[in-house]
C-alpha cells in the first residue's frame, strides 16, 4: 500500500481536519481544490490508494482554459458527478473512489452505481473517525499495518 489519498474538495480546511487521523497513521493526502485540478491529478491515479471526491466542487478558478472534457461536467447535477463518471468510465481508475455528498445516497440519486462507483459518505455530521474507519474499511486495511 502506498498510503496516499487524492482528495478533491474545494474546502481545504475541512479536509485538513477530517484527515488528521489518516495522517497520524502514515497516509499522505494530496488535495485538489477544483474539478480541473482533480482532473489533472487523477491522470496519475496509480500513485494513490483511494480518491475522495466531493460532488459539489467548482470547475476551476480559470474557466477560460478548461479542457472540453472538464467543461462538460458543468452539465451534470454537480460537477463532482461528472468527474467521478469520467474517472470510472474514461480513465478506468482501478482504485476505490469515495464520494462525499450532502445527499443521503448519491449513488442512487445520480445513478452512479451503473458506472461501478460503490462508496460514499454523507457530509452530514461527518467526523474524522468516520472518515478514517470508512477509508480503512474500503482499502481492507487496519490501523496497525
Amino acid at each position: 500500500m502506498k498510503n496516499r489519498i487524492l482528495w478533491i474538495e474545494d474546502e481545504a480546511f475541512m479536509v485538513k481536519g477530517l484527515l488528521r487521523p489518516m495522517e497520524k497513521i502514515g497516509f499522505q493526502v494530496e488535495v485538489a481544490k477544483s474539478a480541473l485540478e482533480g482532473f489533472q491529478k487523477a491522470l496519475s491515479w496509480k500513485q494513490y490508494d483511494i480518491i475522495v471526491v466531493d460532488l459539489i466542487i467548482p470547475l476551476s478558478s480559470d474557466e477560460l482554459t478548461l479542457p472540453e472534457t472538464v467543461r462538460q461536467w458543468d452539465d451534470e447535477a454537480y460537477v463532482g458527478v461528472g468527474l467521478a463518471k469520467w474517472m470510472a468510465v474514461e480513465l478506468k481508475v482501478e482504485i476505490p473512489i469515495l464520494l462525499l455528498s450532502v445527499v443521503r445516497n448519491p449513488l442512487m440519486a445520480y445513478d452512479l452505481e451503473q458506472f461501478g462507483l460503490e462508496h460514499y459518505l454523507s457530509k452530514s455530521g461527518l467526523l474524522p473517525s468516520h472518515v478514517k474507519d470508512e477509508i480503512l474499511r474500503i482499502l481492507g486495511g487496519h490501523e496497525d499495518e
